[in-house]
């Protein structure tokens, strides 16, 4: 859910860790992520999965992060996609063992 993807974000921007947050184009949680002063990438989650995983493979090249959480069916076909193909590990882990 929208709210739960906004007070996890949160959470781990509390314990050090740099957090980005991809958002569905002018949502109502891309509003709120802004508000809260979360690093945001809005996307247009009505593409077709290839060309949105075109889109955030490079900012996945970039980020290099170790930790993918996803909330929603296709956040978790994104999420695994990631997955196979950086070998980020799934759940959360906190900076520094926090």
């Amino acid at each position: 859910s929208s709210k739960v993807a906004l007070v996890s974000s949160k959470l781990l921007m509390q314990h050090g860790n740099v957090v980005h947050l991809f958002v569905s184009k002018d949502s109502l949680t891309e509003k709120r992520a802004k508000e809260d002063g979360i690093l945001i990438h809005s996307l247009d989650s009505r593409q077709k999965f290839k060309e949105l995983m075109n889109k955030i493979i490079p900012l996945f090249e970039q980020a290099k992060p170790s930790v993918v959480i996803s909330h929603h069916s296709l956040d978790r076909k994104i999420g695994l996609e990631l997955k196979k193909k950086f070998k980020i590990q799934c759940g959360m882990k906190l900076k520094d063992g926090q």
